[in-house]
């Protein structure tokens, strides 16, 4: 096994069962785009209250935020600007 699946081994050792297949999936580059945004943004919020905690993300300065998954806004991505936001670089994740 080469050092690069060796340290994804012990990387994935780290997530919680439910969400490791998925993480798994992700980091491997089998998922689609989709799945590799819901897969860091679960690692993001700590794998904690996830659905809750990435659909009110604040952190609006995330490159992947406008993409994140369980937006209560449907059928339309959230604007910035229409967001209750916090100072830069206090997103839940952080």
């Amino acid at each position: 096994m080469t050092k690069t699946l060796i340290e994804l081994e012990k990387h994935l050792e780290t997530v919680p069962p439910k969400f490791r297949p998925l993480a798994s999936r992700a980091l491997r580059g089998v998922s689609g785009k989709a799945a590799a945004v819901k897969a860091k943004c679960q690692e993001c919020v700590n794998y904690e209250e996830v659905r809750e905690r990435v659909g009110n993300c604040t952190a609006w300065t995330c490159p992947l935020w406008r993409f994140r998954p369980y937006q209560k806004t449907r059928g339309r991505v959230q604007d910035a600007t229409s967001v209750s936001t916090a100072a830069p670089g206090e997103g839940l994740g952080e």
